[in-house]
Formats: C-alpha cells, structure tokens, sequence
C-alpha cells in the first residue's frame, strides 16, 4: 500500500507528477494492492546424556521454515497503456539440521595437562519451492486477480531475473564429520587441531567431498610469573594463532546437471511453447553449461592476534 504524505511533507517533489501519480503516492488511490505475508517458524530441540563422567554423548536438530504468499494488483490509470496487472504467488523456504557430537575430557599424567577430544556429524537440508503467476489485462481495474487475464501480457520473470509465473522446486543436502583435539598446561600453553570432511549435493558424484584441517595455538602471558607487576592494570594477555583450509559452496543447486526449459522453443527463427503440437523442451543454457567436476573452493587462511583486557574490563 502507499505511505499516505502529510501537509508540508515533500509538497515540491509533486509538482512535476501526473495527477495520478499524485493520488497514488499521496495513498488516495487505493484500488492499488500489495499484500505480503510471513510466516516463520523456528525451532530446536537438543539432547544431553553423560554416557561416563568424561563422555558426554550431545544431539540437536533445529528447524528453520519460513512461507511466503503475495498478492499484488496494480491498475490500469497508472500504466501508460492502460495496462493492468496482477500477481499472485507462494513460496517456502526450508532449513533441517541434525547435529551428533561425543566430547571427552581427560588430564594427561597430572592435573596440571589438559585434554579434549571431540567427534561428531552434521546431516544438513535445505529446501526451497515457489508456484506463482503474473499477467496483465487491457480490462477494466475490477478485476483484482489473474484469473480473466490476458496471457498475452503473462510476466515470465521480473525486471532481477526473478521467476513470476511458473513453479520451481530446489533441494540440497550436506553430510560432515569433523573432529578436534583441544591440549592445554595449565590453561597457559593451548594447542588446538581440527579436521572435518564435507560432501555436498551441489557437486558432481566424484567430487562432492572437501577436507579442510587447520591448527591453531595460544599464549595466556598475563600467567606468566614475569607479568606480576602489571597485573593491577592488565587483566588478560593472550597471544593467538590460526591456520587452516576453509572452503565455500556455489549459489547453485543443480550446476554439475542439465537443466531444460519447458514450453520454449526456438527453431526455424520463430519461437513458441510447443512444436510439434507437444511441449517444447530445450536444453537451457543461459545458466551455463554441467559441469560434473564443480568441487569446493578452497582456500587458505592465516590468523595472528592478541585478546587482552585492561582495568577489570573496562577496556
């Protein structure tokens, strides 16, 4: 809906605008129609049992849904032909996650080392679907729905590429196992070592696996004996370092597979829905071409840094 203009409110910005854009900003003209409803849904349930006092089974699955629906019916007056349009569409987006971790903890020959070891898996999916159709009508502005409307005039995707009339439906899923072994000397000296394996739906069978290990260590210096004088002032000082692998996923779903087009033909130099007098399919290649060896973009990372507090926190 239009945001109603007060008086005094941008009055110059309308002097040069027809007078039925005036009514449509100014919220007069309310024959228009745009009517946007979420509903999400977020949830999550986790499970905790010690299977000995050093280890501790954890389980927790999360679910992320979110549903979209959209009516919009803009008039005719404000399009220069007299067009009208209308839309109708829905949307779901759907995110299930399950997560299975075993965390030990243990001292290595006294009390003064430390040791955690965890394992665990990641099964991840995610969903997304849409069904929608738009269209325009040389009718009059009575008719608010797409129902009666031309097909002539049918919205195919909008002005960002988006997909109005037609449905579409996209999955993905993701299994990983990772592990981590954490040491430390009195909480002085840290030595961390990670390792995880990540296969994903997005790329080709042969290469759906990626192997991203990294190693990190820590400094605590303010627990040196040689830090005692500025501990009055100084509340931490830790000195810190990482290296690792990290990798990142396509945007796509479907890239290591063909992908077709219904109902669009081209051949002959003419274009149409069917050939034939049956649908038309043709491979589409506006979104690229398969590529069954697609894998993980991989990179590496190198962090150094400091964490340190002053003045009980204050800084």
């Amino acid at each position: 809906n239009c945001i109603p203009l007060l008086d005094g409110q941008y009055r110059s910005s309308l002097f040069n605008l027809s007078d039925v854009d005036q009514r449509n900003y100014v919220g007069d003209l309310s024959s228009g129609r745009d009517k946007n409803i979420n509903d999400d849904i977020t949830a999550s349930l986790s499970l905790n049992y010690d299977i000995t006092p050093k280890l501790r089974f954890s389980a927790m699955g999360s679910l992320q849904s979110s549903v979209n629906s959209r009516d919009i019916f803009r008039p005719g007056e404000l399009n220069t032909a007299g067009l009208s349009y209308a839309q109708s569409s829905k949307s779901r987006y759907e995110n299930v996650n399950l997560d299975n971790t075993l965390n030990f903890n243990t001292n290595v020959a006294n009390e003064d080392h430390h040791l955690n070891i965890l394992l665990g898996n990641t099964i991840n999916n995610v969903k997304n679907e849409y069904t929608g159709i738009g269209s325009g009508a040389l009718s009059n502005d009575n008719v608010k729905v797409v129902q009666g409307f031309d097909v002539n005039y049918l919205a195919y995707r909008d002005a960002y590429g988006n997909l109005v009339s037609g449905s579409n439906y996209e999955s993905a899923g993701m299994l990983s196992f990772f592990s981590r072994i954490n040491y430390d000397y009195k909480e002085k000296y840290l030595l961390s070592f990670a390792y995880r394996a990540d296969a994903s739906s997005r790329f080709g069978r042969n290469s759906r696996w990626g192997y991203f290990p990294s190693v990190s260590a820590g400094w605590n210096v303010t627990d040196e004996p040689f830090m005692e004088p500025v501990k009055k002032w100084m509340d931490m000082f830790k000195i810190r370092g990482s290296f690792g692998v990290t990798g990142s996923l396509p945007t796509g779903y479907y890239l290591p597979y063909n992908t077709y087009s219904i109902n669009q033909g081209t051949y002959g130099g003419s274009t149409g829905g069917t050939y034939n007098g049956v649908n038309a399919v043709t491979p589409n290649l506006t979104d690229g071409v398969a590529q069954d060896g697609l894998t993980w973009q991989q990179a590496l990372q190198t962090n150094i840094g400091f964490d340190a507090s002053f003045l009980n926190g204050r800084i």
